[in-house]
């Protein structure tokens, strides 16, 4: 059976780019974390990895992969092995990046917890965030996420954290900062915090699913050691 796995693509947008080439359509299975297509013996007789390869001529790369790539769980594996451990400081995805990685069985041995630090108190209160730095950077910002995810891994004492904060919609978006800005901060015991701006485009349920998944993507990316073109995929989703 040939597999490829996609992730955060709408599978329209794939099977419109396979029927347009004349490739059979495949069998979708939907997942938490992804969609993988597949086809049966016979009915396409060509190499996913030289599928992929093309796919990455229209999808941004982290997005597509050869198989059935069950990505958080195999992370959450590896963080095991290397017997890591992540926290969390989420704004507006409201925990829902916990909750994609405790969906995972056994990942309490990676998953140290976070706090939902949604509004401007929580970030004071919890996390001790500058007064200062949320008038003078706005909750949105730079300043803000490094604080959220450098507090998270000081208070669980972990190897990584991740702090997220950003405007889902349908309001509270300016022309300085509109609907779907979101930061994404990733703090490490080793090396500098990595924070990422991204616009994400679609209804609030999607931009904070998009924020979620990309926040796990950007550690898996460190874990990993690999690159993502993070401009590539910032116009795409």
């Amino acid at each position: 059976m040939s597999e490829i796995t996609s992730i955060l693509l709408e599978p329209s947008k794939v099977l419109e780019y396979l029927g347009a080439r004349g490739i059979p359509e495949p069998h979708c299975q939907i997942y938490m974390d992804r969609t993988v297509y597949s086809w049966t013996m016979g009915s396409y007789g060509g190499d996913p990895e030289e599928l992929v390869a093309e796919l990455h001529r229209e999808f941004p790369q982290v997005l597509l992969r050869a198989g059935d790539v069950p990505w958080v769980e195999d992370l959450v594996k590896l963080l095991t092995d290397r017997k890591e451990m992540i926290a969390t400081a989420e704004s507006c995805t409201g925990g829902l990046i916990g909750a994609i990685l405790t969906e995972i069985p056994g990942s309490s041995r990676v998953y140290w917890g976070g706090c939902i630090t949604y509004s401007n108190e929580a970030k004071i209160q919890l996390l001790g965030i500058p007064q200062s730095v949320l008038m003078e950077k706005g909750a949105v910002s730079r300043e803000t996420v490094t604080f959220m995810a450098e507090q998270a891994r000081k208070m669980g004492n972990t190897q990584w954290a991740i702090g997220v904060s950003g405007i889902a919609g349908p309001t509270g978006g300016t022309v300085e900062k509109p609907v779907g800005t979101v930061y994404i901060a990733l703090a490490r015991t080793r090396g500098h915090t990595r924070v990422e701006k991204f616009l994400f485009k679609g209804t609030r349920h999607e931009i904070r699913i998009k924020t979620a998944f990309v926040s796990i993507l950007l550690l898996e990316s460190a874990v990993k050691d690999f690159d993502i073109d993070i401009e590539r995929l910032n116009a795409y989703i």
